[in-house]
């Protein structure tokens, strides 16, 4: 028997080697007479030319030989001992193994598979349970081992980590179904992203992590099969899966990331793990919800969870949780019930508000508990924040209480145009048209009509965060006496066009003219903090780059100025149309700066660069090649929240 193995293993590659010689010299052969008979080259060399039918013919070949050696040598260890089993060889390039194996062995899948080392699919292949496996991301390869029924792995994995690759759907079925194998125990970042077709997604238990990114923006997903046995779902898993309408997470589920269900516009019904102790922010923002039940343990709701959920009418707070930021149900409109465990003693609800924090503060103003045109903070509230009452244009004026310490700009919205602080207020007072910190050195909000605001006899030093959030000025004059001004400060001012800054600024906040007009900035010339070079707002000695000044959705090209070695968080946060980006050889880092460039397709990046953001381009859902001047790995962090994952970086050193 063994003799005659020897025979078969020796005629199966004296074929092999023939019919390759063959094959070569019959496409030769053809080549020559279609060219002579006139016919196209892409005849020849395109998608069915006859290159590509030779090449899947040599594969079909050389696959067709490696099952008929496996069952040969099946069929050999079977006759030597009847106690052998097929399904129990496992093999590789550098292990053999099988339940009658001699003590010692040191054989591997070519001592199975003589023909393979010379093979085109060597180094591919595997032996699992007694079959053939191939691991490739060859379409080709892919294609042919599928007829002749060998499993295929089109899967890049690295230490269980299944990663993004442009062959994760090749196991997808006709009906857009796709099982993740149990070999798996993380899904890497971006693995799914932006693909087309995939309707429904089946995780096992092995699979303890789906990594960030894994599956947004998919644009079929409608459902989520996630078995007994996953841990963690990252920032932005399933965000913008427009048609994903339900979600049922095993109790193994221990952790949510951020933004994991945003945007998820049809998602009506989730069903929450009871291992869960956060729900992280913006993790269900602007989703389909009409109800939710959050399960005993959930010790803390935070900031933007479940805002703007226009369909959310039920909320029900078991009595573990402990903290709900101010802003977790911001302008969820139809909300009408809010129902709390007897056992929370850390909130109340009554007259259609929540209150928390012993009472103290504010989470939720349902409309049953506003009428009329007035609004009067309950005496006793010490802290007013959020942007609860932007939902309520009818609310025109607003009665703070002497107990409030604290106020964010954004609980004054932009239809209250008069603001009552009760005289033994300490902290804050106001002239009719703005709130200030008591001494008026603050400028808190401001909420008047005028559109020309003057504020040039002030002793003002500093101007709070969103402190003209969503007015209608035109023009602004600062004080000198301005040391610092807020993030968000004039953010959606969508008529102020000009700004000047002056000479004592040694602050300004990010977003400080976001979704504003503003398209010119002057800055005094003694001013030692800030520039403006080539229209970007900059650090005072050029080196800093903190964003360009330019009105959102204007921006399609950019070149940053040469001479500049950072570019800042937030530089380019919402330039949608922003599509070309030229970075010079000078920068070094690059921080948080190209969030939500939802039409940048491609960035450069120089080898001058040694760090970038780990959220770098987070939600720039298009960015498909990120073109890197460096060797692998020399900057840390790939790929840095691209949606897509590390499929788009490429190195350029080798």
């Amino acid at each position: 028997m063994l003799i005659m193995q020897k025979n078969t293993k020796e005629a199966n590659q004296k074929f092999q080697h023939e019919t390759g010689i063959t094959l070569i010299a019959l496409v030769i052969t053809v080549i020559i007479i279609l060219i002579l008979a006139g016919i196209t080259i892409s005849s020849v060399f395109g998608e069915n030319g006859v290159i590509k039918k030779a090449q899947e013919t040599k594969i079909m070949t050389e696959l067709s030989i490696c099952k008929e050696e496996l069952e040969m040598f099946k069929l050999s260890k079977s006759l030597e001992n009847s106690e052998f089993r097929g399904e129990s060889i496992i093999a590789g390039e550098t292990s053999l193994v099988y339940n009658t194996q001699q003590e010692g062995a040191n054989e591997n899948i070519y001592d199975v598979i003589t023909s393979l080392k010379d093979s085109s699919v060597a180094g591919k292949m595997e032996i699992i349970k007694g079959e053939l496996l191939i691991n490739s991301q060859d379409m080709t390869e892919i294609s042919v081992a599928q007829q002749l029924e060998i499993r295929v792995n089109p899967y890049k994995i690295e230490n269980g980590v299944l990663l993004s690759s442009n062959t994760n759907l090749a196991l997808m079925d006709s009906a857009g179904t796709l099982t993740i194998p149990e070999r798996v125990i993380a899904i890497g970042e971006g693995a799914f992203s932006g693909l087309s077709g995939l309707k429904t997604i089946i995780i096992p238990g092995t699979v303890k992590e789906i990594g960030a990114d894994a599956f947004a923006y998919n644009a079929d997903l409608e459902t989520v099969i996630m078995e007994d046995g996953v841990e963690i779902i990252g920032n932005r898993a399933f965000q913008s899966c427009k048609n994903l309408k339900t979600v049922e997470m095993p109790n193994s589920i221990k952790q949510l990331g951020f933004y994991t269900f945003h945007a998820d516009s049809n998602l009506s019904n989730v069903t929450l793990s009871n291992n869960l102790d956060i729900i992280p922010s913006y993790c269900f923002k602007t989703t389909g919800l009409k109800e939710i039940n959050i399960p005993e343990g959930v010790t803390e709701l935070q900031g933007s969870s479940f805002a703007n959920c226009s369909n959310l009418t039920t909320v029900n707070i078991p009595s573990t949780v402990t903290t709900i930021a101010d802003t977790a149900f911001n302008d969820d409109k139809n909300l009408i019930n809010v129902s709390i465990s007897e056992e929370n003693k850390n909130f109340s609800f009554s007259n259609g508000i929540l209150l928390g924090d012993n009472g103290t503060t504010i989470k939720i103003i349902l409309a049953s508990a506003l009428t009329g045109s007035t609004f009067t903070v309950p005496d006793g509230i010490e802290i007013l924040s959020g942007s609860i009452l932007s939902l309520y244009s009818n609310i025109k004026s607003l009665k703070i209480p002497s107990s409030v310490t604290s106020l964010s700009a954004t609980f004054i919205s932009e239809y209250i145009t008069n603001v009552e602080i009760a005289p033994g207020n300490t902290t804050y007072e106001t002239d009719g048209k703005a709130i200030y910190k008591v001494g008026r050195n603050t400028l808190v909000r401001y909420y008047g009509s005028d559109t020309d605001v003057q504020l040039m006899d002030s002793e003002i030093s500093a101007i709070g965060s969103n402190a003209f959030q969503d007015k209608n000025i035109t023009n602004i004059t600062l004080p000198d006496s301005l040391v610092s001004i807020g993030s968000s400060s004039f953010y959606d001012c969508n008529k102020l066009q000009n700004l000047s800054i002056g000479p004592n600024v040694t602050y300004i906040g990010n977003y400080f003219i976001y979704g504003s007009a503003v398209e010119n900035i002057t800055i005094d010339s003694e001013n030692r903090n800030y520039s403006i070079i080539n229209g970007a707002l900059c650090n005072y000695d050029g080196t800093v780059f903190i964003n360009p000044v330019k009105p959102l959705g204007t921006i399609t090209s950019y070149e940053i100025p040469y001479g500049i070695t950072e570019i800042s968080d937030y530089a380019f946060h919402g330039q949608a149309k922003l599509t070309d980006i030229a970075i010079p050889n000078t920068i070094t880092k690059i921080g948080k700066s190209f969030n939500y460039c939802s039409s940048l397709t491609k960035i450069e990046i120089p080898s001058s660069v040694n760090e970038i953001s780990s959220s770098a381009f987070a939600n720039s859902s298009n960015l498909s090649e990120i073109l890197i001047h460096k060797s692998a790995g020399d900057i840390a962090g790939a790929p840095w929240g691209a949606a897509k994952g590390d499929k788009v970086v490429k190195w350029l050193v080798e």
